[in-house]
């Protein structure tokens, strides 16, 4: 018989086919590539400074532009330990279950990694005023009176600011 039937170790989806009919085989020779796409990684670009605060295990959620309003959630699995020196980020590979198959490879999205929430003593960005050798912010002390004081800051947001050191609570 000029016909050989070959079964597959594995299921998957055939993403490469290097044979063609007539084609000789050697032993050991991959005529196919099958891909199992039932689990997908996803790799997303964290900015250097970002990176203290990715974890191994932290949650994930990717919103794909081909799946508007069906956000996926999935764990970071890997991150890179090496900075990329162009683009100043290191990849991090986050895994994401596909059982309908509705994520295909190569998809572009925008991934949100969780962190953990931790108390910590913030006042609002623009009470913040950069004095050139530190950073301000002004203390009301009662009867309309206020008094600056430095501050060391720690993360910064769009609305508020964390303060290490130079203020207590209240």
């Amino acid at each position: 018989s000029r016909l050989v039937t070959v079964v597959a170790p594995v299921s998957g989806v055939v993403t490469k086919k290097d044979v063609v009919e007539g084609s000789r085989l050697e032993a050991g020779a991959m005529p196919y590539e099958l891909t199992d796409l039932s689990t997908l990684w996803v790799w997303a670009d964290v900015y250097e400074p970002e990176l203290r605060f990715v974890e191994l295990g932290a949650d994930a959620t990717v919103t794909l532009a081909a799946l508007p309003g069906t956000p996926l959630t999935g764990k970071v699995l890997f991150i890179d330990p090496l900075v990329d020196a162009r683009t100043r980020t290191a990849r991090v590979r986050i895994a994401l279950a596909n059982p309908t198959g509705a994520l295909k490879p190569e998809m572009y999205g925008e991934v949100t990694l969780a962190r953990p929430a931790r108390a910590v003593l913030r006042v609002p960005t623009d009470a913040v005023i950069p004095s050139g050798r530190s950073d301000v912010v002004f203390v009301a002390t009662g009867g309309g009176h206020f008094t600056p004081r430095a501050v060391t800051l720690g993360d910064r947001g769009r609305e508020f600011c964390e303060v290490l050191s130079g203020l207590t609570a209240g």
